[in-house]
């Protein structure tokens, strides 16, 4: 009995530590669909067809983990030489609206630098740290559906870093991260086969 409860105990400890693990990798390196800047993440899959001549994209941003507090205001992005649309942002956060194209000049909060396939939207405020995720439906144009997506961002008052880089568009949403509970059950579960097997050797 006393092998069980110590066995129990670590599969327990294994299990949160693993919870924790988990929790905090929410962009790992190398992931082909998330970009990462001051512990927010943006985490991009393919949304189909907008029911015309263009596809969707969901963009999800989530930051409970970041490093200054701050607001996010704008940001831009370039799915190659395709026209952005429309976008419809979470409830809650404010108008966001797309701005247009890219120029040398600011553009109604973002900053371009020049980058003429970049499109600035804007219009709304997020502010971090906090959980939660945000989720963004960006309607881009062209025959096909978009593989890749380029992102600028912030243009927000200070504390979170800036970011430009590209990442891949995944087809579905991404894993879902196991919770706590789904774990300990998990735990639970392999602490007791001992105790199973001593029941039917008995």
């Amino acid at each position: 009995m006393k092998s069980a409860l110590r066995g129990f105990l670590v599969v327990s400890l294994l299990c949160f530590g693993l919870v924790r693990i988990a929790v905090a990798d929410t962009c790992p390196a190398g992931g082909t669909n998330c970009l990462e800047t001051g512990g927010v993440t943006f985490t991009f899959t393919g949304g189909g067809s907008d029911g015309g001549t263009g596809f969707l994209v969901n963009m999800v941003i989530t930051g409970a983990s970041t490093s200054a507090t701050d607001i996010l205001l704008s940001f831009a992005l370039q799915f190659g030489t395709a026209e952005v649309l429309g976008v419809t942002g979470p409830t809650g956060t404010g108008s966001w609206i797309v701005e247009g194209q890219g120029t040398p000049t600011d553009q109604g909060g973002c900053n371009l630098a020049g980058s003429a396939n970049h499109w600035c939207i804007d219009g709304g405020g997020i502010p971090f740290p906090q959980s939660g995720s945000f989720l963004f439906v960006i309607d881009v144009a062209g025959p096909n559906a978009p593989t890749t997506a380029d992102l600028m961002a912030f243009q927000s008052p200070a504390g979170i870093p800036g970011i430009s880089a590209s990442t891949g568009i995944g087809g579905g949403t991404p894993p879902p991260v196991p919770e706590p509970g789904t774990i300990m059950l998990l735990g639970l579960g392999i602490a007791g086969v001992p105790l199973f097997r001593k029941a039917r050797r008995a």
